[in-house]
């Protein structure tokens, strides 16, 4: 395995790690300073879809880092292959509750949220219409940016 995926392996079980945590450690309680990281995080993954439904290249460029990698159903897709995407997409819409907040240290932070999402790319729908979301955002030059987005589709009840 290329050290590019080694790291990226690590990221995502770091990230598979954080979500075995409990749903108290997740929720953040209002009004404290975790409720407010989770309200500016919730908008930033919010404008992240939304640059995408808009077909807002630069926007998404914007949110994403560098190094930003998408892992869904497909693999891995780093942040130009999805940038080359964006435009492809149709009919998008989207829905996103849920939100929770696994805070990782003072400039990095993990939203987990669920997302009900339908859209057409070359005349189909791509993937799941319905899965758990994952971003993994870190405070550069002073904005928060995405790093890693995942999606693992819902697929029935506990």
């Amino acid at each position: 395995m290329g050290q590019r995926r080694a790291r990226i392996h690590a990221l995502v079980l770091g990230l598979t790690g954080m979500l075995a945590l409990s749903d108290t450690a997740l929720a953040a309680p209002t009004g404290d300073p975790a409720a407010r990281r989770l309200k500016i995080l919730a908008a930033k993954s919010e404008e992240l879809w939304r640059s995408v439904r808009d077909k807002d290249v630069a926007a998404f460029r914007r949110l994403a880092t560098d190094d930003f990698v998408n892992v869904d159903w497909t693999g891995l897709t780093s942040k130009s292959e999805l940038a080359d995407a964006i435009p492809e997409y149709e009919n998008l819409t989207f829905t996103l509750d849920g939100f929770r907040l696994a805070r990782v240290d003072p400039t990095s932070a993990i939203v987990l949220y669920h997302v009900v999402f339908h859209a057409s790319y070359h005349g189909k729908q791509p993937g799941p219409t319905e899965f758990n979301a994952t971003d993994a955002w870190t405070l550069r030059n002073g904005a928060w940016r995405v790093v890693v987005h995942t999606e693992t589709a819902v697929t029935g009840t506990l």
